[in-house]
């Protein structure tokens, strides 16, 4: 099989499968195929192609669609991490260290404007971390103070946009390549935590199998 697009430790994911025997085995089994080929499809996609649709909406769409691939591999891994960790809930993860990314997406006043509207993300916990992400405005200093840095803040509200909310190319803003790098960097972003935690969590589970 070709793994060119699987995680670094595909390999060492596969022989752990192949020690998954057992009927209670089953679930983690799943859990972890169904991860392994969404992240396959994030990693493989180039674009979709549409009839009839100027370039500009087509790559601003892409754009979304391979972000939704990516979090959907993200999804997948948590679920994988509740599972050998035996834990209740799906555990919260951060990505804060991208401060340049960061600041790269706040400059897109268009994305913005559409996230911190859409219907998607008013769910009160979600509109709140969004609204801290682009800056509370501060009366005292008469400027927007940003209170967090996460990535993944802002990937779930397009995420959620995207398929469920109001999302447009042109409403997104996704309108020139250094708008659409932007997005891709943070679906890159998400790969690459996708990767590094299955490693983590795949190394360590090895050992007690």
């Amino acid at each position: 099989m070709n793994d060119k697009n699987y995680p670094t430790h595909f390999k060492l994911v596969q022989e752990i499968l192949k020690k998954l025997k057992n009927k209670e085995d089953i679930k983690i089994k799943n859990c972890l195929n169904r991860f392994l080929y969404r992240y396959r499809m994030a990693k493989a996609f180039i674009e979709a192609r549409y009839d009839g649709v100027d370039n500009r909406t087509v790559n601003g769409y892409n754009a979304g669609m391979h972000l939704f691939l990516a979090y959907s591999a993200f999804d997948e891994i948590r679920n994988v991490e509740m599972i050998l960790l035996k834990k209740r809930r799906l555990k919260i993860h951060n990505l804060e260290k991208n401060l340049r990314l960061c600041n790269s997406i706040r400059k897109n006043k268009s994305l913005k404007h559409l996230l911190l509207n859409s219907i998607s993300i008013h769910d009160g916990g979600l509109s709140l971390k969004i609204n801290e992400f682009y800056g509370v405005w501060d009366d005292k200093l008469g400027q927007y103070i940003v209170k967090n840095n996460d990535l993944l803040v802002f990937a779930t509200c397009l995420r959620n946009c995207y398929v469920h909310g109001d999302f447009t190319a042109n409403g997104a803003g996704l309108t020139n390549a250094s708008k659409l790098k932007v997005i891709s960097d943070l679906t890159n972003e998400i790969l690459n935590y996708c990767d590094e935690l299955l490693t983590k969590l795949v190394k360590e589970w090895n050992k007690k199998i």
